[in-house]
């Protein structure tokens, strides 16, 4: 499956043969400039949010929401979400706004943990790998890698010579 995300969420099965995109389903509901994606493990919920401040979890097979987070006022962000991702076994998906990390624990519903980029710039990518460590890029070219279980990063990594500023998407794999 593939998905796309502008002002709606737009859901397509790919065929190699003949190779083609076919439309599987369509929502459109968000009032949101939508700016970030991600599926969990099964493909069957795909993840989207944007300038709304909310993330949006949607199932694939017919566009149907199935839940919005932060799940409560007090749990709320600041600013448009950057980056989403969802954790191995999609238990726990995270997001960027501005210089904070967000891990929100889908299975009791809450915000698990808020990690601060300090002084650092602003959050435009991030990735779970299968560690359990995050890894987000900001938009002053740096890459930080986060223990998750302590709460605090644990290496920086200067984007090489070459690439512009900002650093997006990240894509990570782990041998």
């Amino acid at each position: 499956m593939l998905a796309s995300v502008s002002k709606d969420l737009r859901i397509y099965d790919c065929h190699t043969d003949p190779p083609e995109l076919r439309f599987r389903a369509r929502c459109g509901d968000f009032q949101d400039d939508l700016g970030c994606i991600s599926w969990n493990h099964t493909g069957q919920v795909v993840a989207v949010a944007g300038t709304k401040a909310q993330i949006s979890l949607v199932q694939s097979s017919n566009g149907q929401t199935l839940s919005t987070i932060p799940f409560n006022a007090e749990e709320s962000f600041q600013g448009s979400v950057k980056s989403v991702c969802f954790s191995n076994n999609s238990r726990y998906i995270t997001t960027s706004t501005y210089n904070l990390l967000k891990i929100w624990d889908l299975k009791r519903r809450n915000l698990k943990a808020t990690l601060g980029q300090g002084n650092r710039g602003n959050i435009t990518c991030v990735n779970m790998v299968s560690t359990g460590d995050l890894v987000a890029g900001d938009d002053n070219g740096m890459i930080r890698i986060w223990d998750v279980k302590v709460g605090a990063s644990h290496q920086d990594i200067m984007v090489l010579p070459g690439y512009d500023d900002n650093t997006s998407p990240i894509g990570v794999s782990v041998t």
